[in-house]
């Protein structure tokens, strides 16, 4: 966590406690070409580098980081290095890791700008009101709360899809339009629905104690612009700031890191705006090109050296990327050799496609030299794999589809999210709904309308409606005999003991004051203990990264 400065004899304390690496600066810098050098030795100021791909821009990035505290003892604290995905800030921590020793790497704070922006809102939020025990909603919670919202306003949800609105939603948060200035930027029938579902979605999320991950940069700008005193410490304490696939960056997470930047000016991005292929989710490819504007002196530099491909496939690239308008003129280049020709066949239909490419892969096995394994194919979308699938299956053909549900959207890992979400945050209604049946327990869509209609009437979560459940005249004794409430002699952690019986998915039992540990990914738990009683006390609970 951020948290307080430490003083500089903690803070050296730290440092040289690390282990020793036997990296010297001519290790770290052997196995680099003449431009990658140049961009890892640069000290301080702006630096843009335009990497193509397979340019070794990872190794860049990592040597640059281990360069500055090695051999120009800036502490690790002081580096903030931002990516897209956290595989790739992981790929990352491991990379620097083994250049100057895991303990070091520790300290630097590297994540996506999702990660990295809670872990501030969750140090200095209290300071415009958003309270620590904050959850954060994933696409699903989005969806399952969007529905709740249309429901409202008695929308057909086979008119209106949840993903429409949310995706309006998403592009007037990351161009930072309120629910209140909504209508001075839209108009039309579609437009004014979701200006309406935009403030009751709000509202919503304010009450379960909520962020979505639009929010988590929003508010997090939000504090650095109405909160100077924590501007402040982060320009004092992040001095050199390191950013990923910047020609990616949307304009909410530009103005994130041009705060963050504007006392130091020490920013270095990593980009290829003719790798830009996120317009859809809001990225603007003219932030990078428009950078040297932003910092006027800025150094440029281009990785125009390919470590990965053929010349044959990179002038193929080049002939297609050097048609657009707005870009910085670079051509990659190899000493891979020309490499084989690519060939084009275009198919009557898909099966047509699937027999041809199969074909191809079986006379290269043929020859020798090549297993199936050493084949893959690429295509759009998820639907184009039925042709391939079936042609497979027919010519029994081995194949592994790549991909499928992720973890964290298995429905065991989302009911356990969900348990430790209330008992870190009872306000949150949305995975309360979520759990408050599972395992089974006899209670209806009926009743959990009637606690949540309770709630909306009086003003409270509905877990305070459920702990004054007997007020709740709807329900009938025994129904509210099954809700953990005083009268019923049944306490949150009672409550959650069966489910922990059913399912190993959590690391310990909720049993008593038990210990739950290791839960990582959204909202990650690392130590909570929840005691037995009415008070519901969560103490020692500290959520991670979205």
């Amino acid at each position: 966590m951020i948290g307080e400065l430490e003083s500089q004899q903690v803070e050296a304390a730290n440092f040289d406690s690390q282990p020793e690496s036997d990296v010297i600066e001519s290790e770290l810098l052997d196995r680099l070409n003449p431009v990658q050098r140049e961009a890892v030795l640069h000290g301080e100021g702006p630096l843009l580098l335009f990497a193509g791909a397979g340019s070794g821009k990872t190794r860049v990035l990592t040597h640059r980081i281990a360069y500055l505290i090695r051999e120009r003892n800036v502490w690790p604290r002081s580096i903030l290095a931002v990516t897209f995905t956290n595989k790739a800030a992981k790929e990352m921590k491991e990379r620097v890791g083994k250049l100057i020793g895991d303990g070091t790497a520790k300290s630097i704070m590297m994540g996506t700008f999702h990660s990295v922006c809670a872990r501030i809102l969750r140090e200095y939020g209290e300071k415009m009101g958003l309270a620590k025990n904050f959850v954060v909603y994933d696409d699903g919670d989005q969806i399952t709360l969007m529905k709740g919202c249309m429901k409202e306003l008695n929308l057909d949800d086979k008119r209106f899809t949840p993903r429409a609105f949310l995706s309006q939603i998403s592009k007037a948060k990351e161009k930072r339009i309120s629910p209140e200035d909504w209508h001075a930027h839209f108009n039309g029938f579609f437009e004014d629905l979701c200006g309406k579902i935009f403030v009751i979605y709000q509202e919503k999320l304010s009450k379960n104690n909520a962020l979505d991950f639009d929010d988590l940069l929003c508010e997090t700008v939000r504090l650095l612009e109405t909160q100077p005193s924590v501007l402040e410490r982060l320009q004092s304490r992040i001095r050199y700031l390191m950013v990923d696939e910047y020609q990616d960056v949307n304009y909410i997470q530009y103005l994130f890191l041009k705060l963050l930047a504007a006392k130091s000016r020490n920013i270095c991005v990593v980009g290829d705006d003719d790798q830009s292929i996120y317009l859809f989710r809001g990225a603007d490819v003219k932030l990078i090109l428009k950078f040297e504007e932003d910092y006027p002196e800025t150094k440029i530099l281009k990785l125009e050296q390919n470590y990965r491909s053929t010349q044959t496939i990179l002038e193929a690239a080049y002939g297609v990327v050097r048609h657009n308008k707005e870009r910085k003129e670079k051509k990659l280049w190899t000493d891979n050799g020309e490499g084989p020709p690519i060939v084009k066949y275009e198919a009557l239909n898909e099966q047509e496609e699937a027999v041809w490419i199969l074909n191809k892969v079986r006379e290269i096995i043929k020859k020798g030299g090549k297993t199936w394994s050493d084949f893959a194919v690429l295509y759009r979308t998820n639907a184009q794999s039925r042709a391939f699938e079936d042609m497979a299956v027919n010519w029994n053909t081995p194949y592994k589809i790549v991909g499928g549900m992720r973890f964290y959207e298995r429905k065991e890992i989302k009911d356990t999210l969900a348990y430790l979400r209330v008992a870190h945050n009872p306000a949150d209604s949305l995975s309360l709904k979520r759990i408050i049946n599972t395992p089974l327990r006899g209670i209806g869509t009926r009743t959990i309308e009637v606690i949540e209609e309770e709630a909306n009437l009086s003003g409270r979560d509905m877990w305070d409606v459920i702990q004054d459940i007997e007020s709740v005249t709807q329900l009938s004794p025994a129904m509210r005999t099954k809700l953990p409430s005083p009268s019923s002699r049944l306490t949150m952690s009672g409550w959650m003991m069966p489910w922990t019986a059913m399912d190993s998915a959590s690391s310990r039992s909720f049993s008593g004051s038990k210990w739950v540990r290791g839960c990582s990914g959204l909202g990650e738990m690392r130590s909570m203990s929840i005691s037995s009683g009415p008070e519901r006390r969560v103490t020692g609970c500290q959520t991670g990264g979205a």
